[in-house]
């Protein structure tokens, strides 16, 4: 079976789903809003579920809690493949919200590849709540990063700053701007020492 054979197979599977009464059930629940639980979905089939959910419910943003990181990095995946697979979606709508990986009263920084991902997530969740065109993104994070304090929508927009290739910008206009939101500059490390 070749991609194109796959992909249309499994959007036959999707419009079975649709026809089942279980699924009637399901989208009048959904509807009313709240919180679903997938306890009796197998692990493995839970990416796939939240991809129908998101082909069902394409305007509305979906936020799924994982119980910890490596989880959270494996159904992140597995959702990236069956959102392109049966909704056509880009996979760049499954949003990964890693957890600090620090403790509160610790005096070091998080990595840098989970503040990125952190405010990637939020940034595009705010841009889709701004202009809403194409499937709602869909969260995946763990527990314990839904716990932690983020910035509100209306902090982040007001710390955003858009740069456009070939824009001209007063470098000072800039720093300034950069320290107004907490970077300090840093002399760059070459060599140990």
């Amino acid at each position: 079976m070749n991609g194109k054979d796959t992909a249309a197979a499994l959007k036959l599977l999707a419009a079975a789903f649709e026809q089942a009464p279980a699924i009637e059930v399901l989208k009048n629940r959904v509807e009313m809003g709240g919180v679903l639980s997938f306890d009796d979905i197998d692990p493995a089939a839970q990416p796939f579920f939240v991809a129908l959910l998101n082909r069902f419910f394409p305007k509305r943003p979906i936020i799924v809690a994982t119980p910890g990181r490596k989880i959270q990095e494996t159904f992140h995946q597995d959702l990236s493949t069956w959102l392109s697979l049966l909704n056509q979606a880009d996979a760049s709508n499954a949003l990964f919200y890693p957890d600090w990986e620090i403790l509160p009263h610790e005096s070091k920084l998080p990595p840098v590849d989970v503040i990125s991902d952190r405010l990637d997530a939020l940034t595009k969740l705010l841009l889709w709540q701004d202009e809403p065109t194409g499937n709602a993104p869909v969260v995946v994070a763990s527990a314990s990063a839904l716990m932690l304090k983020s910035f509100s929508p209306a902090e982040l927009r007001q710390r955003t700053r858009k740069i456009s290739v070939g824009e001209s910008l007063d470098p000072l206009d800039l720093i300034e701007w950069l320290e107004d939101q907490a970077y300090e500059p840093e002399a760059k490390v070459t060599q140990k020492g």
